[in-house]
C-alpha cells in the first residue's frame, strides 16, 4: 500500500468513526425522549460513546 492510499484509509476510518459517534448520540437522545431506560452495554463496543455523554451531564 502506498503512503496516499494509507492516508486515505486513515482518513477514511476517521470519518467513519465520526459518523457512527453522531449516530450513537442521536440513537441515545431518542431514547431519552421516549423515557426509554438504555444501558451502555445496548451499544456494545460504542459504549464508551454513551459513557462520555453521561460524564458531560454532570
Amino acid at each position: 500500500m502506498h503512503d496516499e492510499e494509507k492516508i486515505k484509509q486513515v482518513v477514511d476510518d476517521e470519518i467513519s468513526q465520526r459518523i457512527m459517534n453522531e449516530i450513537i448520540i442521536a440513537v441515545k437522545r431518542e431514547y431519552e425522549k421516549l423515557n426509554r431506560s438504555i444501558t451502555i452495554e445496548q451499544f456494545v463496543k460504542y459504549g464508551d460513546i454513551v459513557k462520555k455523554m453521561e460524564i458531560g451531564k454532570t
